[in-house]
């Protein structure tokens, strides 16, 4: 018919649920599972039963599935993604799906929250282990500043003191300058007067 074979039996579609086997095909991992009851259909009040399913006469083994197909699920088309949806239709009780293959373009859900949260602890540690090792750096300057306090003040002190002590030993060194001398002028008159 319009050049595709179509299979007909001449027996009515009740007779042959029990003759014909499911038809089991995989796609991306989810392996659907459809009954005789759901690819095989009769018109109207003809005695014939069809066989809903036909397969495209190419190199590549395709399968036309068709509206007899589609009975038993809903399909939905993302042409934008290239992808196909598909799910049992509510009281089908000729199809099964099992296993299934994710939407590769649905956001995971959760893992944001997860990665907030995770990063945010990262971020606190960071915080944490760097206020620490810049108190322990003011800490030791500050030591260190206030020893250098402590050690002007000293070296301020000593400093002063240093030259006062020059001065002392500068005048004591006039003193004991002029104490010479006067002593060698008294030595040399005493001199003079025994000549």
């Amino acid at each position: 018919m319009d050049e595709n074979e179509i299979l007909v039996s001449r027996k009515k579609c009740s007779e042959l649920y029990s003759v014909f086997s499911d038809l089991k095909f995989t796609i991306q991992g989810t392996e659907i599972t459809i009954k005789p009851k759901g690819y095989l259909y009769s018109l109207g009040a003809q005695a014939d039963c069809f066989i809903g399913i036909s397969s495209i006469p190419d190199k590549y083994n395709q399968y036309r599935l068709g509206t007899i197909f589609l009975r038993n699920f809903f399909v939905g088309l993302d042409y934008e993604n290239n992808m196909l949806l598909i799910g049992i239709n509510k009281g089908a009780t000729a199809a099964e799906l099992h296993g299934k293959s994710e939407n590769p373009f649905k956001p995971k859900e959760g893992n944001g929250a997860i990665l907030f949260v995770i990063t945010f602890i990262i971020v606190m540690i960071a915080v944490a282990v760097a206020c620490f090792v810049r108190s322990k750096r003011n800490e030791q300057d500050s030591i260190i500043f206030n020893h250098m306090n402590g050690s002007d003040e000293t070296l301020n002190k000593g400093l002063t003191d240093e030259v006062e002590s020059e001065n002392k030993a500068a005048a004591i060194n006039d003193s004991i300058t002029e104490e010479q001398e006067q002593e060698e002028l008294d030595n040399e008159e005493e001199i003079v007067e025994q000549t």
